[in-house]
């Protein structure tokens, strides 16, 4: 009960604020110069363009070094003499 009441007394003491009386047409105005803007085509066929490119580099990327981390990993297996099998009981 002390909490709530220290509550109580601490949120009576503070003050409300009055906001300047053209802040909400401010806001709105805001809001709607955003909500008016528009993408244009072009800049769309861009964004979609780069990003196809971006997924072709990384299918491409990681492709190429699949191959090659598997060979050296096996590799580097194989020169420490490491089991390289997933069976977990040698029968």
């Amino acid at each position: 009960m002390k909490d709530n009441d220290y509550i109580e007394k601490t949120l009576g003491k503070v003050k409300h604020v009055e906001p300047s009386p053209f802040l909400f047409t401010r806001i709105e105005s805001k809001i709607q110069s955003i909500a008016n803007s528009t993408i244009t085509m072009k800049k769309a066929m861009i964004g979609i363009g780069l990003t196809c490119a971006l997924v072709l580099l990384n299918l491409v990327v990681s492709s190429s070094n699949s191959t090659d981390l598997t060979s050296n990993s096996t590799n580097l297996l194989e020169e420490f003499n490491m089991n390289t099998s997933n069976q977990l009981y040698h029968e």
